[in-house]
């Protein structure tokens, strides 16, 4: 049986006269003349429009959870069509992950570029204005160039600059300043001028002092301000090079700068930072005694007036020195271990709980600013990230303790 379609140049009586007939078989379509389209294809060019018949309410959120890779989804996003663009707007800068190769130049300044693009797309003619609710900062030095002369004082001002347009609505930050045997970099970055009121979680690699971060220190250290007066989660990750002995890792500056911590971890912790154990013991209240000999003739105490707001203390140790069963730096650094481990086997009120983790097996530099950039990105997607060996799910635990993280 066939079937005929019929063609007609004009309505006209000749037109109709003329009339031209195409038989093909039953069993074939139109379908089968055109050229074959796989599903991915077919979805992709055509899922733009499909989600343009969704509403906003429901587009939004869905934007909101997409952005969270540093600002990669955010970009594709204003290139799918024109509705995606004005739709993702709010949501484009969600979480910014910007790095830096020292020294920089004023054309070169990647900071002060992007704060340029960003100003640029909170003008009221774009919508809604972005927010960016996480960021991630990372300064290096490059190794061939690292030791020319740069303008410090330019790139904190742009830093600066970021922080002042972002500070009210910045929840989650991570700051990396790679250490290096050239220059100790977080002694001339300053990168804060006010403080952060809506910071939630902060992460810093390589910044053993909350004060280095100011950018004006004229004034008396007892009339600042806290820098970070709402962060709950810090996680100091300590690196080492020539300069860490000029260094100190001081409690007592952090827990001013962020005085609501409830969850503190330490990752990296040098053997040679004696002052921070020291000031972790008096602030929990746990007699010196304790630590050395781990006797029970202690009472308890309940001295946790300067820092109660703690909840959670993760400490992990760094990796030991080659020697560490004898000389000198191993000796120091076994004593100090056995200090640690003391210390978490305090048997100190039930809502505090000290967690000690294995010491990392020789990491570089380079992995733990790895680690930590993933762990960020897991953090804001959702998932415990760095937090994973508290809050992490059963399975996640168990895999945990099968790699022998927790001591």
């Amino acid at each position: 049986m066939h079937g005929y379609i019929r063609f007609s140049c004009s309505p006209g009586r000749d037109a109709r006269r003329s009339r031209s007939r195409i038989y093909w078989s039953s069993a074939q379509s139109i379908d089968d003349f055109l050229p074959a389209k796989s599903p991915t294809t077919i979805l992709s060019s055509t899922l733009p429009y499909l989600m343009e018949r969704l509403p906003l309410e429901v587009l939004q959120p869905i934007f909101g959870l997409a952005c969270v890779d540093g600002g990669q989804t955010g970009s594709a996003l204003s290139l799918a069509s024109r509705f995606i663009r004005q739709a993702s707007h709010p949501y484009r800068f969600n979480a910014i992950a910007l790095s830096l190769l020292l020294p920089v130049y004023e054309p070169t300044n990647r900071v002060r570029a992007f704060l340029a693009t960003y100003q640029k797309y909170s003008q009221p003619t774009y919508g809604s204005r972005p927010r960016i609710r996480h960021l991630y900062l990372a300064f290096t030095l490059d190794p061939i160039t690292g030791t020319m002369v740069m303008d410090y004082h330019s790139l904190s001002c742009s830093a600066c600059a970021l922080f002042q347009e972002v500070a009210q609505d910045l929840v989650s930050l991570a700051i990396h300043i790679a250490p290096n045997d050239v220059v100790q970099l977080s002694w001339f970055l300053r990168l804060l001028d006010a403080p952060l009121p809506s910071l939630r979680e902060l992460t810093v690699l390589n910044v053993l002092d909350p004060t280095l971060l100011l950018f004006n220190t004229d004034e008396d250290d007892t009339e600042l301000e806290p820098l970070f007066p709402a962060v709950e989660r810090l996680h100091i990750i300590q690196l080492r090079n020539v300069f860490s002995g000029a260094e100190s890792l001081g409690l007592a500056d952090w827990m001013t700068h962020a005085p609501r911590t409830t969850h503190l971890r330490v990752s990296n912790l040098q053997h040679y930072s004696d002052g921070f154990a020291v000031q972790l013991t008096s602030a929990l209240g746990v007699p010196s005694e304790w630590q050395q000999l781990r006797t029970a003739s202690h009472p308890l105490t309940n001295d946790r007036l300067r820092h109660p707001h703690l909840r959670c203390i993760v400490l992990q140790l760094c990796a030991p020195p080659p020697d560490h069963y004898e000389g000198p730096v191993g000796n120091a650094y076994m004593t100090y271990r056995r200090g640690l481990v003391n210390l978490s086997a305090y048997p100190a009120e039930g809502d505090l709980g000290i967690m000690l983790l294995t010491p990392p097996r020789n990491r570089s530099t380079a992995a733990w600013a790895d680690n930590a950039k993933v762990a960020w990105m897991k953090r804001i997607g959702g998932r415990a990230g760095c937090w994973d060996v508290v809050e992490g799910t059963r399975e996640e635990i168990q895999a945990l303790r099968e790699e022998g993280v927790y001591l």
